[in-house]
């Protein structure tokens, strides 16, 4: 039976890479460091395992409108009086932005704040157990499908969000394509974004 790899660093510049590359979040990196270790907002997003993040999501990567979103969406399950984020939680931070990749997209095709909240409000949700805390499987999902869809070092936009959200199996995903915003006409949405851009 052969063992597993094991990383070691064993200098700060090695670290430093370790943090680049989100293997090791910077919580960690501090703490190994021998520095206070700083909490922020992203702290709630972030999942925890045991007092320890169970899997570190670069929010480097993301870009301006994509962190304002992610923060928005935690504040609205904070007014929901909910511990836990859901990614139509998400869909709503990111249709309520007034500049932003998403919101963009979805401006184009015809989707308001209303219509999302309407068409999130009567889509059928799973029972989320009343424990949870951060963001719910669902979301995590949303945020992995996103890191993967995005090569390195570009950054993750609302429009990889929406495309990760509309991929995903949920309220947010029913409420996407109920308002025609399938997969195929955000990612086409997204392409002449990218087109732009270059």
């Amino acid at each position: 039976m052969s063992e597993s790899p094991t990383m070691r660093i064993t200098t700060t510049a090695e670290l430093l890479k370790a943090v680049e590359l989100g293997i090791v979040d910077k919580t960690e990196a501090r703490s190994i460091l021998g520095l206070s270790v700083k909490r922020g907002r992203w702290a709630k997003i972030q999942p925890r395992s045991g007092g320890r993040f169970s899997r570190a999501y670069p929010f480097n990567r993301f870009s301006d409108d994509a962190k304002r979103a992610m923060i928005l969406a935690q504040d609205l399950a904070k007014s929901g009086d909910r511990a836990y984020i859901e990614p139509d939680d998400l869909l709503v931070a990111i249709v309520q932005q007034d500049s932003g990749v998403g919101a963009a997209i979805l401006h184009t095709l015809g989707i308001t704040e209303r219509s999302v909240r309407f068409a999130v409000d009567n889509a059928l949700r799973d029972d989320v157990p009343a424990d949870t805390i951060g963001p719910t499987s669902a979301m995590k999902r949303v945020i992995e499908t996103a890191f993967h869809s995005v090569e390195y070092p570009s950054q993750i936009d609302g429009g990889h969000l929406l495309l990760a959200m509309a991929a995903t199996e949920g309220a947010a995903r029913t409420a996407l394509i109920q308002l025609g915003a399938t997969p195929e006409a955000i990612s086409r949405q997204v392409s002449v974004r990218e087109d732009l851009r270059t």
